[in-house]
């Protein structure tokens, strides 16, 4: 069994998804259009660097250049929609 200081990632725990984790996805997919399960699964396939540069591609305003908000439904900088 793996101790608390072993785990990175949810996912390195046997209890993954755990219900605190599929309610926080559940919130997110509903209220902001993305799962942290998701996520977490792309890591695990593909590694954290390919994570953070999938989602500073896709968090990247196309129209000022800025980084949005996932709990923002337009660009805090310039206003453009997102969501």
């Amino acid at each position: 069994m793996l101790k608390a200081v072993d785990l990175r990632y949810c996912f390195d725990c046997g209890e993954y998804p755990c219900d605190r984790l599929n309610h926080l996805d559940k919130r997110y997919r509903t209220n902001y259009g993305m799962s942290m399960i998701d996520n977490l699964n792309n890591i695990k396939q593909f590694g954290i660097r390919n994570f953070i540069k999938q989602e500073k591609d896709r968090w990247t305003c196309p129209t000022c250049g800025e980084i949005m908000c996932v709990h923002e439904e337009s660009c805090v900088i310039c206003g453009y929609k997102c969501r």
